[in-house]
């Protein structure tokens, strides 16, 4: 078992419908330019439908006024239509509709999925993620309080993290990245001929407003690093937020299920520390044992099924 979806809704649902006109021309993208010099930043929410605290974030941004002092600024709803499947009895089904928005992000796969309701929205973001020059994308999880950086293992991403500073801690994905291609991974946003960069911030556990303080104060730290808002602006958004470990995890390997009877032997609540050796999960008759010493457990996903991804191992590494 894992520390699955039981977290209290603190944070409920809610309509959205007075943003969905926008301003772009997009369904519930908002965009403000400032008409000075600077940087096109983006600070995106609901990749997910169920991941509410980047709502908070950007609707806050919205409401307070905000507005860039240099550079533009889009806040953006991501996966409206999933969001607003959400069910307070089955939180995790409203993910997605059809595919998740989260490994769709590469012109190849919007284009040749003409069905999905995630593709038909990536179609109507993606002139606006054209062209963004920082992205910040706030997601929640299911199954850690801890908030933390989720980044391709190289510069210009682990160099932003950096400098937006909260939350310090970040993970380093395998080989650059995930079973995208993720919404960071878009090619603008990894192309060496362009500095534009895109990070994650997991900013703690679904539905709880410590997730949702800390997913406005990442957004105005952001904001602050990029220079579209001043000092004044960011500290009248940042929320109380607990100090946590400066650190580095690196994924090491992702472990998919290759039977449907994957379980496991206990709780796991995200950077756990295992013993060489010992069996953590059965994925049918087959143990499922730590990789490496000095192991740890990032994600231990809710009940994997055949083909899907189940733990992510890693392990802490020096700060670079």
């Amino acid at each position: 078992m894992t520390a699955a979806e039981t977290s209290p809704i603190e944070v409920a649902w809610e309509d959205l419908s007075a943003y969905a006109a926008g301003n772009t021309g997009v369904p519930y993208v908002h965009s403000f330019d400032s008409g000075r010099a600077g940087p096109h930043v983006m600070v995106n929410a609901l990749t997910h439908g169920n991941e509410f605290c980047g709502r908070v974030a950007v609707r806050r941004l919205l409401d307070d006024g905000i507005r860039p002092t240099n550079g533009r600024l889009t806040l953006s709803f991501a996966n409206v239509a999933a969001h607003d499947s959400f069910d307070p009895d089955q939180p995790a089904d409203s993910r997605f509709v059809d595919r998740d928005f989260n490994r769709i992000w590469s012109d190849e796969a919007i284009d040749e999925d003409t069905q999905s309701v995630e593709a038909a929205r990536a179609r109507e973001m993606r002139p606006v993620v054209r062209t963004v020059d920082l992205l910040l994308d706030l997601h929640s999880t299911h199954h850690c309080d801890r908030a933390f950086f989720v980044i391709p293992n190289l510069p210009r991403p682990r160099d932003l993290a950096a400098a937006i500073g909260t939350p310090p801690t970040r993970v380093l994905l395998k080989d650059g990245g995930m079973h995208g291609p993720t919404l960071m991974e878009y090619r603008r946003f990894l192309d060496p001929g362009t500095t534009a960069t895109a990070v994650v911030a997991e900013c703690g556990r679904h539905w709880t407003w410590a997730c949702a303080d800390m997913a406005v104060t990442t957004a105005a730290e952001f904001l602050r690093h990029a220079d579209v808002i001043d000092e004044d602006a960011a500290m009248r958004l940042r929320r109380p937020i607990p100090a946590d470990q400066d650190v580095d995890y690196e994924v090491t390997l992702d472990l998919f299920a290759e039977t449907d009877a994957f379980r496991y032997v206990r709780s796991f609540s995200g950077f756990d520390a295992l013993a060489d050796g010992e069996i953590i999960a059965w994925d049918g008759d087959r143990a499922i044992r730590p990789p490496h010493p000095d192991c740890v457990v990032l994600l231990a996903r809710p009940e994997p099924k055949r083909g899907g991804e189940a733990i992510s191992f890693g392990r802490i590494v020096p700060r670079g």
